[in-house]
């Protein structure tokens, strides 16, 4: 399906589906993010001028992918859809975003009538959403967000990826930098927005007043992180025979915890369901039996012996 538009101010504008890898590419070489999610680009739509593609509206899974039925109860999993990535060119006018979201909905209506609404969230430190009250979305609050900025090179993370056992490479790199200092936390408004694409699709929240204009971060001077995720780290950096990774973090623990709490995480980390699956998925079970036969402060020998 394709989508026309004259503007007064940027001509005959084209809307039609591109696909996921052109979507990619456009999106990690020009959105300030620079990321691209494998839930990201079920539905891909870029705006055309004169032939040539100057953005993209990206759209795929949820962030989090139970929480469809928390918005309809006769909702499934495949009734929402996120709007995870939204560019233009500055070759286009303001009002590019407004026209290229107006031909999605009809893209998506057309084409996917499955998809009865599409969420997307604005990141504190852009703004609260104003393309998205223009292109009148419901609004329904927000939350804030932990998030580090690795102080060398500046990138940002979510704290998603550092508490994510089911990812262990990441979870264990992340850790470790925060325990060297690289990793300075701070916490982001994430703003919810909501765009019913039918009349009769009722969205069980509360909908709210848009929000008054914010930008920014805030700073968390006092911030304690979770002494668990160093043990879990370094249970899983043992668990892949990780050496350096879970030498540091032993290292790090035995001068950083008292003797009474590291055990307790120590036993409790033992027994994280993550951890016990990883293990037997991996075929690392004799490694956690190792574990599990000694306690916390006993184990310098063994694990400079591995």
């Amino acid at each position: 399906m394709i989508v026309e538009k004259n503007s007064k101010l940027m001509g005959l504008l084209i809307m039609k589906e591109i696909s996921t890898k052109d979507a990619k590419d456009m999106i990690v070489k020009n959105h300030y993010s620079h990321k691209w999610n494998t839930a990201f680009g079920k539905v891909n739509i870029g705006i055309f001028k004169d032939e040539k593609c100057l953005g993209v509206a990206s759209f795929g899974n949820l962030m989090n992918p139970k929480s469809y039925n928390q918005l309809n109860q006769d909702f499934k999993q495949d009734s929402v859809i996120e709007l995870n990535r939204l560019w233009i060119s500055d070759e286009l006018g303001k009002n590019a975003e407004t026209i290229l979201l107006g031909a999605s909905w009809k893209i998506l209506i057309n084409k996917y009538p499955h998809i009865k609404a599409v969420q997307s969230f604005a990141d504190g430190r852009l703004g609260c959403g104003t393309i998205y009250k223009a292109s009148n979305f419901d609004y329904y609050g927000y939350t804030e967000s932990l998030f580090y900025e690795n102080v060398e090179t500046k990138e940002t993370q979510h704290k998603v990826p550092m508490e994510n056992t089911m990812r262990p490479n990441g979870m264990i790199k992340l850790n470790i930098q925060y325990a060297k200092g690289l990793l300075k936390p701070f916490l982001v408004k994430t703003y919810k927005y909501i765009y019913p694409l039918y009349k009769n699709t009722h969205i069980l929240l509360e909908k709210k007043p848009y929000p008054e204009y914010n930008k920014g971060i805030t700073e968390i001077p006092n911030y304690k992180h979770n002494k668990g995720l160093f043990m879990r780290a370094f249970i899983l950096s043992f668990i892949l025979d990780q050496k350096s990774d879970y030498l540091f973090l032993y290292d790090y623990i035995i001068k950083n915890v008292n003797i009474s709490e590291s055990e307790c995480l120590y036993s409790k980390e033992l027994k994280n369901k993550s951890i016990l699956k990883i293990a037997n998925d991996r075929k690392k079970t004799e490694y956690l039996n190792v574990l599990n036969n000694c306690s916390f402060y006993n184990l310098n020998d063994i694990l400079k012996g591995v």
